[in-house]
């Protein structure tokens, strides 16, 4: 049975699901039975291809210096936390027979003393051994007068799913246009996306006679993807979101593109010929399917027993692009500028390499150095794609052809970047964890005291075992170049400001809760019994207060800013008994060995407490007597 999916996304009765899509939701509320302030996160972990719970799935929530763990109820539901504000998260889900979930999210808004908050957000897993199955997607016509014999079907990956931080925006999935009948996916639920979902990548189709074939394992089981079914310029194209859990076929109804486009001018018009090769064996390839795209076109090419191409015509002052099918080799799209206007039609001579699929990149070893120092070098190393395949880019190495007129493959430029972290200064890459033949471009970063490597280059499967060595980077230190407590003039309000030469921060493994509470244990007043009527200004005592005990008790709060961090105190907070006849002459700053800051302008910026940058464990501020 088939079921009609309309535009605004509303499902007929009976529709099947491949997936809910994910589309973040956002609460927040206080929780009496929360032990401790911050954020906590509620959901449910529930089965993606089905909707089915997952009971007794284990997640942990990694949050400050801590780990936490629950264990999903039956009917899926889970309830973890406190997550400390201003502080990035990871939250990681398993279960039985489930692929792993992890999803790191950015740093929350702060929180005032004494509120909690509840981000909702869904878990979705998918089972780790299914494969994507095949399906067929059939394309036809609104207008039986005009069929719809050809079309390309592209399948990108799309990221699903939103960061609680990133309020107010939700992941709207790509609305639908057009008629789709079949299941396919949807948005819905509260999901958090999975950053483990990776290794998904574009697939390309073609409908022939209307018929695209999408073999098994050809889509990534349990990644979404953004489909897009173009027949050409006399046809609207049409989009809508899937996710490859089912094999049940889908049907497209195209609708007539209103108007119809205007027919190219007879003059200027521009061909290409020529020949494709393997891109390992240089073998001329004699079957394959090549298009030509540009303005609101798409032509087919011709293609002869001897693999010679002939495709065409280009319209002049148009970019365009060269896409080529060849079935057991990578997806090939070359996207190129507009040729010279000429005036008359002319043709050119074009060949193409295409690496076929199933020919993985070497195993290697990737050593790393620091200049001047013996020591072994432990980071974090990313190859990101910069350069398409080329394992034969000599003149010398290529057939027979015109000088410079090979089109490169863009597509290899989507390859994902691999991101690893290495140890004392070797990394051992497995064997297809970079694409063949790919150019990468290798950055280094994360080794204290050394400059991040961002021109290094590697080519897999052409370059042997590479190794990478890091220059040392000096940076001026830390300092502090003024203190409002140095100045002439006496404090109203009893605060401290302390400018340095740079930029500053709180150092990200530092708790603030922690900072903030010895801040308000150390700090004191100068407040004599001017009156001698044995009635005095005195601070809060801890010991009397029930707990737990709010961080800045005593009223003191600090503020960083630019090149400036600020120390406050509020005396309405913190004193416990007051005599207004007796004025406080003075306070003092402090604990400020609890205090870390660092410039955060390098990854190995190294931090230091204010204790140490000012020489001294406390500061006094005089002030105005009142």
């Amino acid at each position: 049975m088939k079921h009609t999916y309309a535009k605004d996304w509303r499902v007929q009765p009976g529709g099947a699901l491949l997936l809910l899509p994910l589309l973040l939701g956002y609460a927040q509320g206080c929780s009496d039975e929360s032990p401790k302030d911050g954020y906590y996160l509620r959901g449910r972990v529930f089965n993606g291809a089905s909707s089915e719970p997952v009971g007794g799935a284990e997640l942990s929530l990694l949050a400050g210096q801590g780990t936490r763990h629950v264990t999903a109820a039956a009917d899926g539901t889970y309830l973890i936390g406190p997550i400390d504000p201003s502080a990035s998260y990871r939250l990681e889900a398993k279960a039985d027979g489930m692929a792993e979930f992890e999803f790191t999210g950015l740093a929350l808004p702060a929180l005032n003393p004494g509120l909690t908050r509840t981000l909702i957000g869904d878990v979705a897993l998918f089972e780790g051994s299914k494969k994507a199955p095949a399906f067929v997607v059939r394309v036809q016509s609104d207008d039986e007068r005009i069929p719809a014999r050809f079309a390309r079907v592209d399948f990108l990956p799309t990221a699903v799913g939103a960061d609680p931080a990133v309020t107010g925006i939700a992941a709207a999935p790509v609305p639908q246009t057009g008629t789709v009948i079949g299941a396919f996916a949807q948005p819905g639920g509260a999901t958090l996306p999975n950053q483990m979902d990776h290794g998904a990548q574009s697939y390309h189709a073609s409908a022939s006679d209307g018929v695209a074939m999408i073999p098994e394992e050809a889509l990534k089981w349990g990644a979404t993807y953004r489909v897009k079914i173009d027949a050409g310029p006399d046809f609207e194209p049409v989009t809508f979101m899937l996710t490859a859990v089912r094999d049940d076929d889908i049907e497209v109804v195209l609708e007539r593109a209103n108007p119809v486009s205007m027919q190219l001018p007879q003059d200027s018009q521009q061909y290409f010929t020529g020949r494709i090769y393997d891109g390992v064996t240089l073998a001329r390839l004699t079957s394959y399917k090549m298009q030509l795209e540009y303005f609101d076109r798409t032509l087919e090419g011709k293609v002869d027993s001897t693999g010679r191409y002939v495709i065409g015509p280009l319209l002049s002052n148009a970019d365009y692009t060269i896409s080529v099918e060849v079935d057991g080799y990578r997806n090939f799209l070359s996207h190129n500028v507009k040729l010279p206007i000429t005036g008359r039609v002319t043709a050119f001579y074009y060949d193409a390499f295409v690496y076929p699929a199933d020919i993985k990149a070497p195993a290697v070893k990737v050593r790393f150095s620091m200049a001047g120092n013996t020591s072994l070098p432990s980071g974090t190393v990313r190859f990101a794609p910069r350069g398409s395949s080329a394992l034969f880019n000599d003149d010398a190495e290529t057939p027979a052809g015109v000088n410079r007129q090979v089109w490169t493959n863009d597509e290899d430029l989507q390859q994902r970047a691999l991101v690893r972290d290495f140890k004392d200064g070797v990394l051992d890459i497995a064997e297809g964890e970079l694409v063949l033949g790919v150019e990468y471009a290798v950055s280094v970063f994360g080794v204290a005291g050394y400059a991040v490597l961002s021109n290094g280059d590697f080519r897999a499967g052409v370059d042997a075992n590479p190794s990478f060595t890091l220059e040392s980077v000096n940076e001026v230190p830390l300092s502090v170049v003024a203190m409002s407590s140095q100045n002439a003039a006496l404090s109203e309000d009893g605060h401290l400001e302390v400018r340095f030469n740079h930029d500053v921060a709180l150092y990200p493994r530092m708790d603030q809760a922690v900072a903030l509470r010895a801040l308000n244990d150390a700090f004191a007043i100068v407040s004599p019994d001017r009156d001698n009527d044995t009635e005095l200004n005195t601070l809060i005592d801890p010991g009397t207060l029930p707990d737990p005990i709010t961080p800045s008790y005593r009223g003191v709060t600090f503020e960083v800013k630019g090149d400036r961090l600020t120390l406050k105190w509020n005396r309405e907070i913190g004193l416990a008994t007051k005599d207004a006849m007796d004025p406080i002459d003075g306070v003092t700053y402090g604990g400020l060995s609890a205090l870390w800051l660092y410039t955060g302008t390098l990854p190995n910026s190294p931090a230091s407490t204010l204790a140490d940058l000012i020489d001294s464990a406390a500061v006094q501020v005089q002030m105005k007597a009142r």
